[in-house]
């Protein structure tokens, strides 16, 4: 199976990340039609913007 791209995402090197709210899940790019978004498969959590996303993983390794 191959990851989703789209024009905005820029192959972000944040799909497949270890999940920063539950460290039990997997950060994925989700693209379904309407909506665009980081989420994870575990506890739910969402980002909608890779910079949310990115500024999630920082916090967690402080």
């Amino acid at each position: 199976m191959e990851a989703q791209k789209d024009e905005d995402k820029k192959n972000s090197q944040l799909d497949g990340t270890d999940c920063p709210v539950c460290s039990d899940g997997i950060v994925s790019y989700i693209d379904d039609g309407n909506k665009k978004f980081w989420g994870c498969g575990e506890c739910g959590n969402v980002w909608f913007s890779e910079k949310d996303l990115h500024k999630s993983v920082l916090n967690k390794k402080n």
